[in-house]
């Protein structure tokens, strides 16, 4: 994916175009030449158009940067490469639209832009091109209307609706449960305080030892693939529990899937972000009972972390925990 995304790096995009009108000036090849004055003037004038709506919308990044992702620069420029290049050489088309696609497709896998912001730095980048290359390139090649061209358009066309599908569920799997600190009106009914003295008597299998991390922190790591712990609530009602969590090393577009069991009975399946996050639940007083309630977690994978310790670290490590806030929803 970080080789994908070079497709839609800006200067990567301009040094292609550099480098076409170069060896199309050397060879004077019209056809080479056009196409890389093609490509930088797309690049500029799509990646203007970008921008400017970048500025203007002030649309947020999933992972909280303080720069804007609406639309997507990378998409835009990838697409925008794309365009051009499959303006000059229509034959390879599909393969130009398919890096420009996984050029875009990198930007989610990193949690760097929304599905939405891809999708529409994508249709800016093809529409802001294709003027700009049928006035550019007079030396282009026709449109090659051989079946097995057409048909390889087929698999791109299938990577855009599937891909962007699965990121767009992502998104909103992910959105439907995490909450901002402020969300909270009321004084939780009870807190487990993981990491701490405290908490230590509730754990009962699937985590590491108690931490410190910099952030003021105090942290346990939920251990293999399953985790279980004791919390105990005053009354069997209704609660809504908030999880403050933080995902190992990221594996996929999405960190770790955790399966929430309350007393042996499922009541969330969270797909957790890259970083630390807050995590809100409903628990019915149907699964919940008065006193000790076992709470136990779920996970897709455990990895082995280097990247804390300056020595390596072999613990099947999953998810780290920072609290958990039972609220009383009466």
């Amino acid at each position: 994916m970080t080789i994908f995304g070079y497709f839609g790096n800006g200067i990567f995009v301009g040094a292609v175009g550099l480098a076409l009108f170069a060896q199309g000036y050397v060879t004077d090849n019209e056809r080479n030449k056009q196409a890389g004055m093609a490509v930088i003037a797309a690049l500029i004038i799509s990646g203007g158009i970008a921008e400017l709506v970048k500025y203007t919308v002030h649309m947020p990044r999933p992972k909280l940067r303080p720069s804007n992702g609406f639309p997507s620069l990378h998409a835009t420029a990838a697409s925008s490469l794309a365009t051009t290049l499959t303006a000059t050489v229509p034959s390879f088309g599909p393969v130009f639209f398919s890096l420009g696609l996984l050029a875009g497709i990198s930007r989610l896998y990193f949690r760097a832009s929304y599905t939405f912001d891809v999708v529409v730095g994508m249709l800016i980048g093809v529409v802001a091109s294709v003027p700009v290359a049928l006035k550019i390139i007079q030396d282009r090649n026709s449109f090659d209307r051989n079946f097995l061209v057409i048909f390889a358009w087929l698999p791109v066309v299938a990577l855009a609706v599937v891909a962007f599908a699965f990121f767009q569920y992502a998104d909103k799997s992910i959105a439907a449960y995490i909450v901002r600190r402020s969300a909270a009106t009321n004084s939780p009914a009870a807190v487990f305080d993981f990491g701490t003295p405290q908490a230590r008597p509730g754990l009962r299998y699937g985590w590491s030892g108690d931490e410190r991390w910099a952030e003021k922190r105090s942290v346990v790591w939920g251990s293999g693939l399953a985790s279980e712990f004791v919390a105990n609530v005053s009354a069997a009602q209704d609660y809504r529990f908030r999880l403050t969590a933080y995902p190992n090393a990221p594996k996929g577009p999405v960190c770790q899937r955790v399966e929430v069991r309350v007393n042996n009975a499922t009541v969330v399946k969270l797909l957790l972000d890259r970083g630390w996050h807050d995590y809100e639940f409903n628990v019915s007083k149907g699964v919940l009972q008065t006193g000790a309630n076992a709470i136990q977690f779920f996970y897709d994978y455990a990895e082995t972390p280097k990247l804390r310790a300056r020595k390596p670290d072999e613990r099947a490590l999953s998810v780290a925990f920072d609290k958990l806030e039972i609220f009383s929803q009466k």
